[in-house]
């Protein structure tokens, strides 16, 4: 034996109720309509109990139709329709919607962010392709250049060139392939090769592991010794500066010499014109001894 159950229509204050206000009436009718099929109403109960969940000037509308006071659902909702009708459910688009986007800055580093591009652009451009404003080349077109950095497009330029999928270069690429080489690109999982830094530093470290204790033991001394170095500058001089100090102060017997010939330059000359008068003397006793005597 089997039992049906029957739910409750939902409350009027609840928060999960469905509310007409005068727009998106297709949204209300499908939330309303499967509010009704589950509480199991009738067709003319469906009809009747819709106006508690509309506001006033709304309510005041559906009491005025005739179909109102019918018992076909369908008819009253085909009806219902004609007053609000299903284009308000959509917004309006224009190219230069389109337009706005594509100029917007931007910078794609992760799939997230594409994902957020390409569904803006698809909503706008799908509107376009149903009322035939816009053609399937102009479409790739706008795509294209919504690609931002212009960087991060020309590298993808050229990974479709190098692989095929762009040959008509006359025309912007084909918005599948692009958006399949960009998703690829941007993956986290994708394997890339390292820079020659890195591999340089991983190798310097792997030589150097066998020096490290002695470079340790050395450096430690090192430090130890750099603070008296410091003392030292501070405090006393070196041994070495001392002695180049003293070597200063002190002067060479040879270096007084230069120093009292500098000094008594009258004294020198004196002394070399004796020198020179004795030798002229004994050379001319040599000459003539009878007029030396």
């Amino acid at each position: 034996m089997s039992t049906t159950t029957y739910a409750c229509m939902p409350g009027l204050h609840s928060r999960d109720t469905p509310r007409f206000k005068g727009k998106r009436i297709l949204r209300f009718l499908v939330e309303y309509e499967f509010c009704a099929t589950t509480a199991h109403l009738t067709s003319t109960q469906t009809i009747r109990q819709i106006t508690c969940y509309c506001d006033t000037k709304s309510e005041r509308f559906i009491e005025s139709l005739h179909k109102y006071y019918e018992e076909d659902w369908d008819n009253f909702k085909s009806r219902l329709l004609e007053f609000y009708p299903s284009e308000e459910e959509k917004p309006y688009y224009k190219v230069d919607h389109l337009i706005k986007l594509i100029r917007k800055d931007r910078k794609l580093s992760s799939i997230e962010k594409f994902d957020n591009y390409i569904c803006e652009f698809t909503v706008i451009a799908t509107a376009l392709e149903e009322r035939k404003a816009l053609s399937e080349t102009d479409k790739y077109n706008y795509f294209w250049w919504g690609v931002k950095p212009m960087s991060f497009r020309n590298e993808i330029g050229n990974v479709l060139r190098n692989s095929k999928q762009w040959t008509d270069l006359t025309n912007p690429p084909p918005m599948e392939e692009a958006t399949r080489a960009i998703k690829l690109r941007l993956k986290r999982d994708l394997y890339r090769v390292p820079n020659d830094e890195t591999t340089h530093t991983v190798s310097d470290d792997e030589g150097s592991s066998s020096t490290t204790d002695s470079d340790e033991s050395s450096d430690s001394e090192d430090l130890d010794e750099e603070p008296k170095r410091a003392k030292n500058k501070k405090g006393q001089l070196k041994p070495e500066n001392k002695q180049k100090k003293d070597e200063v102060t002190t002067p060479k017997p040879a270096e007084l010499s230069k120093a009292q010939e500098s000094i008594d330059p009258m004294k020198s000359n004196i002394d070399d014109l004796a020198e020179k008068i004795g030798q002229l003397t004994l050379a001319l006793g040599q000459l003539d001894p009878d007029k030396v005597a």
